[in-house]
């Protein structure tokens, strides 16, 4: 009979800790949404000021394109040069064919903010 005592009276003190912890959290829910909702704010402003130091949002850039003075055979570019498109800086090389120009980009490893 003790351990039936025992364990109703364990359910019944289980049962009001279960209801005082709903009770706490969400009296809690209205805080955490609202400090949630400011990281994001926080966070998302962050992201924003880093892409624009960046130039990452900028869909436009240039690219400056040289006789190269030490071309010695067919497989060396024509032309040489480097500059940046989107916040990323790209080194450029060019051979002409006929009246057209092929151009080979390669991008740096890491994008560097804009001077």
């Amino acid at each position: 009979m003790k351990n039936e005592e025992y364990e109703m009276h364990l359910s019944r003190a289980i049962r009001a800790k279960e209801n005082e912890l709903r009770t706490n959290l969400e009296a809690l829910v209205p805080s955490i949404k609202n400090d949630v909702s400011t990281m994001h704010m926080i966070l998302r402003e962050l992201i924003d000021t880093e892409r624009a130091k960046l130039g990452l949002d900028k869909f436009y850039g240039e690219i400056l394109l040289e006789k190269n003075e030490q071309k010695r055979d067919k497989k060396q570019p024509d032309l040489t040069g480097e500059g940046r498109v989107a916040g990323r800086k790209y080194r450029a090389a060019g051979w002409l064919k006929g009246k057209a120009i092929r151009i080979s980009l390669t991008q740096d490893a890491k994008p560097q903010p804009e001077h």
